[in-house]
């Protein structure tokens, strides 16, 4: 029996091929593991159907080019200036992390398809075509698609879609069933699993980095409410590292502000634990309440979150300290 994604995915290629336009895929800006991955199948997914389609990232981030690097994956890169109007956005249902081809898309949202994993659903829900599910990774929901339509991956694309679903889970820290379905598949068609965490964890923190890390340690306010140590910091860019690295330093919840020239990143970590035993949610209420204070979108997961738009550094600390302590009152935390 097909599956609702399934029809999804055949609907959309129906209609391309109907038009016989190429397709562009896309993913955020900085785009890490799980989104470089997700657009790779679905670019080889699409190749295999022989449907033509090039791959537009404004930016991916120092792990992800590694990944590539290391795997010897390239990919057919799309010219702005020779876009078509068909998309495939995965790893992200907000349009303002498009950046400069955020207007394009959001003109035809009746010939997208999104793909997108997490919980917050942002404007390109709109879209005509979209698979949404609240899924451990992006490439979760790409590789059963391919599963499901029968399709064979070579060694490396199974390595580097390994990859995309190690850091988006924490090295499975969370799981699904359909993430094992996934891993499955893709140890089913070479994938190498051991590989895969030894390319993801050779990357050098280069000294910019470190700094910024530094930083946010040595600015960071810390909060102690009951059991629970939140930070709060600023830095000027490496916001998620900045969090992330808080969470394994300690503390339960951190919050990392960043970004220049009215530029606002907002980045959040927490805990299951936190998560949990508190009630918020860090993607789908923390983040998003920013949007009743600021200019931009925001969303994510459970534990993990983050905002872009526009503000004052120093007010959107403000607000979410202010955010931070409603939320906590009227949490289930005692």
């Amino acid at each position: 029996m097909e599956s609702k994604e399934q029809k999804v995915v055949d609907s959309f290629i129906k209609r391309i091929r109907k038009r016989n336009e190429p397709v562009v895929i896309l993913s955020h800006l900085n785009a890490d593991p799980d989104a470089v991955a997700s657009a790779i199948l679905f670019h080889y997914f699409l190749n295999s159907l022989n449907v033509k389609s090039s791959i537009y990232f404004s930016k991916i981030n120092k792990i992800s080019k590694n990944i590539l690097l290391r795997l010897s994956i390239t990919y057919p890169k799309a010219e702005i200036s020779s876009m078509n109007n068909f998309y495939v956005i995965v790893d992200t249902s907000n349009s303002i992390l498009l950046e400069n081809m955020r207007d394009r898309v959001t003109h035809y949202l009746d010939k997208t398809l999104v793909i997108d994993h997490h919980s917050s659903k942002g404007d390109l829900s709109k879209a005509k075509y979209k698979i949404l599910k609240n899924e451990t990774a992006t490439t979760v929901i790409i590789a059963n698609i391919l599963k499901s339509f029968g399709i064979k991956l070579p060694s490396n694309l199974s390595t580097l879609a390994l990859t995309g679903i190690i850091y988006d889970t924490q090295r499975f820290r969370f799981l699904s069933i359909n993430t094992l379905k996934a891993l499955t598949y893709l140890l089913e068609n070479g994938g190498e699993y051991e590989k895969a965490l030894r390319i993801m964890y050779e990357y050098e923190i280069d000294v910019s980095e470190k700094i910024a890390r530094i930083k946010g340690v040595k600015r960071a306010d810390i909060i102690r409410i009951g059991k629970y140590l939140i930070a709060i910091t600023h830095v000027s860019s490496y916001e998620a590292n900045v969090a992330n690295a808080l969470i394994m330093l300690g503390t339960d919840l951190s919050i990392v502000v960043g970004g220049k020239k009215g530029e606002i990143r907002v980045s959040a970590r927490a805990t299951k634990a936190f998560v949990e035993e508190t009630g918020i949610k860090i993607g789908s209420l923390l983040m998003k309440k920013l949007e009743k204070y600021l200019h931009g979108e925001g969303g994510g997961h459970e534990t993990a979150g983050g905002f872009n738009g526009k503000g004052d550094l120093h007010e959107t600390l403000r607000i979410i300290k202010k955010i931070l302590v409603k939320e906590l009152l009227n949490s289930s935390f005692k």
